[in-house]
């Protein structure tokens, strides 16, 4: 680069303008020893969160600067969030999550400049589980449960099924609520429930029952699941997954897994089988479960609270993951029985209200 000299000349015209020269030449001077510009670093992102659902999936995002290059940084041990540069423009791409995960997150670092005028800015990758709503009932027609989707349980020899009464008077819908009724009459108790055998099962997936609690000594709502077809023998060979079960006056639910490993070998704390969880009482909350090949996640209220995970390397006759087979739905409302105890005539007749039922599918199952 060739430079001319104009100061010499400007000294013979005006010392001012000589003086405003020599004061150039430093500035430029001192700019060049140092190795950067004048000019502040600019940098900006099309983007500063990208959000990617639980499949392999990818997205694109600009990078804006006046720097001459610019540096990309992802944690150490991100292996599921890779990144292609391409001139000013970032492929991010995510691969897709195993069942053992719900959500995961990490941050991209982009530092544009050096030294004194480095600037940095972040991009948030997130990715999540998408369940589909696959089946459901909002129990939003006053009358009779739907015959389509349920079957009102007759009564059993089990304590839960001691005084069930399949009865419209006992289980109906009203206000958009389904509820289930527990009284006594001349004759004796009568209790109620519906169950989706034959008619709904499924294996895998989310279930979301939104539901308001009835509570009094001799009480016991509960929502649960059996195996369709008892591909393993019967109980408790082929499991069961007790949802929500609320006893008597107490300000928990309990959550529950029932096999042949728990029940008849009796191994109940390797892993634990069963845990409680607080409500909010006399209102309606969301019971829940998330089941995967893995494991079975519990929720209330959208929070886990209670994992059972499928164990590696036991031998298979002791049945401790038979939760690989379809199961149903059973909605009930029972009283008394071994575990609850006495009942309190006083309280009666009680009810449970449930707004919804619904069942989520992830894609790959």
């Amino acid at each position: 680069m060739r430079y001319v000299n104009v100061c010499s000349t400007m000294t013979k015209i005006n010392p001012f303008m000589s003086l405003i020269c020599l004061l150039s030449i430093s500035l430029m001077a001192c700019a060049k020893q140092s190795g950067t510009t004048l000019a502040e670093t600019q940098l900006s992102i099309s983007a500063s969160s990208l959000v990617f659902s639980e499949k392999d999936s990818a997205q694109s995002v600009r990078i804006s600067t006046n720097a001459t290059n610019f540096e990309i940084i992802v944690p150490s041990g991100i292996t599921w969030c890779n990144i292609q540069k391409t001139g000013n423009d970032l492929r991010i791409a995510v691969s897709g999550m195993t069942s053992t995960l719900s959500q995961r997150n990490t941050v991209v670092t982009v530092i544009a400049g050096s030294g004194s005028k480095k600037v940095e800015k972040t991009i948030t990758v997130s990715q999540s589980r998408v369940w589909k709503l696959v089946w459901e009932d909002d129990f939003n027609t006053d009358g009779p449960v739907s015959s389509e989707k349920w079957t009102l349980v007759t009564k059993g020899t089990p304590d839960w099924k001691k005084y069930m009464t399949p009865s419209d008077e006992l289980a109906f819908v009203q206000g958009g609520n389904l509820i289930l009724k527990a009284r006594k009459t001349a004759t004796g108790y009568e209790t109620s429930g519906i169950t989706s055998a034959n008619k709904y099962h499924f294996k895998y997936g989310k279930v979301e029952v939104r539901a308001k609690l009835c509570a009094g000594q001799g009480t016991w709502p509960a929502i649960w699941m059996m195996p369709q077809q008892s591909v393993y023998g019967g109980w408790p060979k082929s499991g069961e997954i007790d949802i929500m079960e609320h006893l008597n006056h107490e300000t928990k639910v309990w959550q529950v897994i029932h096999s042949h490993y728990v029940d008849d070998l009796g191994i109940k704390n390797d892993p634990p089988y069963s845990s409680t969880a607080g409500f909010t009482v006399g209102s309606f909350n969301t019971y829940g479960i998330e089941w995967f090949p893995e494991r079975i996640d519990f929720l209330v209220n959208g929070a886990v609270t209670f994992s059972y995970p499928k164990k590696a390397n036991l031998p298979a006759d002791q049945l401790q993951w038979p939760f690989d087979q379809s199961f149903h739905l059973i909605l009930n409302l029972a009283l008394g029985g071994s575990w609850v105890g006495a009942i309190n005539d006083a309280i009666l007749p009680v009810q449970t209200e449930i707004d919804h039922v619904k069942v989520f599918a992830l894609a790959q199952y």
